[in-house]
């Protein structure tokens, strides 16, 4: 198959979606770079949020906090790594007081439990 490409390189996105998990990873090639390290990349990243049982990647989680925290009653969900960009987001809505968010974190899962303001 032959085609082209304004600039080198490659890309793979595995995700998953169904039976209550959710997620997506990323290989991100580079001119020079093996199209197996690509691979390895996504398909390592979907292979430890698999064995880690988490309902929800890293990235997703961190978007699901405001929904969460407008949102009436408690939401919970368990994620495979906590980012930093969700710790931020936790700060950002404590400085609104926009509900209780807390963060229970371990090595291969974690957990997001919060309390909503009722607000949506």
């Amino acid at each position: 198959m032959e085609g082209s490409a304004t600039c080198p390189g490659s890309l793979l996105f595995c995700w998953i979606s169904g039976q209550g998990r959710y997620g997506g990873f990323t290989g991100l090639g580079a001119k020079g770079k093996p199209a197996e390290k690509v691979a390895d990349e996504a398909v390592s990243g979907l292979l430890a949020f698999l064995n880690s049982g988490a309902a929800c990647d890293k990235y997703l989680s961190d978007q699901m906090l405001l929904p969460a925290v407008l949102a009436d009653g408690e939401s919970h969900w368990s994620t495979n790594s906590i980012s930093n960009h969700l710790h931020t987001n936790v700060w950002v809505t404590e400085c609104f007081g926009l509900g209780k968010v807390k963060l229970e974190e371990d090595e291969k899962l974690s957990l997001i439990k919060c309390r909503g303001a009722g607000l949506a």
